[in-house]
């Protein structure tokens, strides 16, 4: 890890500062785009520590990843800190709640020649570890997976009480399937009650790659996607539900505050013009098809978007595109018949 100097001089980050320093990065780093950011520092700490993982545009096998760190002063003076890339695979494994109460990252693995597994969980509010999830056999599953494409961890709300989904290689016993198929992976829900760990090896959802998934806001059940299909699926079924066919790996699939929507942000594609897609929430079991709006920028495509895309309760999005190598910011809010854009202080229509 190489540091960075701080500088003696601290200066006002104005807007033709912010957008010098993006550019910059965007020109140093080969297009990073943002992959996550958050405020690391206690709340009322000043001043803030601020985080952020970029990401390469390379196809996952290949992806790249550089984390850079800062403070923010309550007069949005910027100071840089520190500089880490890719060797520090620790931060590829963070994740947080949508809250913001808790976080974690696997502080120990087998992947990375440990004894065992360990995934630590820590208190957001009090900026220290609550307490750590310790797998040191087989016999629930094999080792937990921290790279590669079915990398993933995911934390729950408090509705149905929280939980931790993350995926591991399957042990022995669950190798195979009912067809003699190989299974990639298992699913495991860590219950932050009971501290038990539920294993999924349903083969409908582990004999391919799963791209993205994300919690549905009753903790019963998650969205996921895969090949190019999405799908919902609710623990115990025997079924998967598909609920829309024919489009890229998301960039990012997020419930609304207020439980009422579905928002999937897709990626610039030939094959695909759609750049969100807008599901109501609940879905109906049974249902056909499932209820949504289709968003289009027009030219402008979706370039990156936040952990958490909403605003003002679940009345908006925020989030980046781009055109012609131009990027802006876009806030698009819904009332009860229209989708709105916001760009340069202009508001226009866009469905």
């Amino acid at each position: 890890m190489a540091e960075a100097a701080a500088p003696e001089n601290r200066e006002s980050w104005d807007d033709t500062q912010i957008q010098f320093a993006f550019n910059t990065i965007l020109h140093q780093h080969g297009q990073f785009r943002v992959n996550s950011a958050r405020i690391v520092s206690p709340p009322g700490y000043q001043p803030k520590e601020v985080s952020v993982v970029w990401e390469s545009l390379d196809p996952i096998e290949c992806r790249q990843y550089i984390r850079t760190r800062g403070l923010v002063s309550k007069r949005r003076a910027w100071m840089p800190m520190s500089y880490e890339n890719d060797k520090n695979w620790k931060y590829m494994t963070y994740f947080m709640s949508d809250d913001c109460k808790f976080c974690g990252f696997v502080s120990e693995s087998i992947e990375m020649d440990h004894k065992r597994d360990v995934i630590q969980i820590e208190s957001v509010k009090y900026n220290k570890a609550a307490f750590c999830i310790y797998l040191d056999s087989d016999y629930l599953h094999g080792p937990v997976i921290i790279t590669g494409e079915n990398c993933h961890f995911k934390m729950s709300g408090e509705n149905g009480g929280r939980k931790l989904i993350y995926f591991a290689f399957p042990n022995e016993e669950q190798l195979k399937t009912k067809n003699r198929q190989d299974r990639l992976f298992v699913i495991c829900i860590y219950d932050f009650e009971t501290k038990g760990v539920t294993v999924i090896a349903d083969e409908n959802i582990c004999e391919e790659t799963i791209n993205q998934i994300e919690w549905t806001p009753d903790g019963r059940g998650v969205i996921f996607h895969r090949r190019t299909e999405l799908f919902w699926y609710r623990f115990g079924e025997q079924y998967v539900n598909k609920i829309y066919s024919n489009i890229p790996q998301p960039l990012r699939i997020s419930f609304s505050p207020d439980e009422k929507r579905l928002a999937v942000f897709l990626p610039t594609s030939v094959f695909c013009e759609k750049s969100i897609l807008l599901f109501h929430w609940p879905f109906v079991k049974a249902a056909v098809q499932f209820q949504h709006d289709v968003i289009t920028l027009g030219s402008y495509k979706v370039w990156s978007v936040p952990d958490r895309p909403w605003s003002h309760g679940g009345s908006n999005l925020v989030f980046n595109a781009n055109c012609q190598h131009h990027v802006v910011g876009f806030w698009v809010f819904m009332t009860k018949v229209s989708v709105f854009g916001v760009f340069q202080d202009e508001k226009f229509q866009i469905n």
